[in-house]
């Protein structure tokens, strides 16, 4: 497993600890999830909640950025990555999940 704290380099006063309380537990159980081979199920059983596939956003499926329409670009706190599968975790509890580059998830977990 891979995981990059601030891996765009976009936070570069913030201290790594304050990005972890930022993000919250979402670390913890991203990283769970994509060690399975259904990490949406697995995110919405440690979340307890269903994840729902958000729209409108676009998310650079390398770099992470996340743009909506008319509000600034998201820079990722995280990104983890185990097997073929690639997570972003960004401010107001978004996340992202790529399998091989291809968007399988978009949602916010708060």
């Amino acid at each position: 497993m891979d995981i990059l704290i601030d891996p765009l380099k976009k936070y570069p006063d913030t201290n790594p600890a304050t990005i972890f309380n930022i993000a919250g537990v979402l670390p913890l159980w991203v990283a769970r999830a994509i060690q399975t081979n259904d990490p949406i199920n697995a995110l919405s059983e440690l979340y307890g909640f269903p994840v729902h596939q958000s729209t409108g956003a676009t998310i650079n499926p390398d770099t992470g950025v996340y743009s909506y329409p008319d509000d600034p670009d998201l820079y990722p706190l995280f990104s983890l990555s185990h097997g073929v599968y690639t997570a972003y975790i960004y401010e107001y509890a978004l996340v992202a999940v790529f399998k091989t580059g291809e968007k399988i998830l978009s949602t916010r977990m708060d």
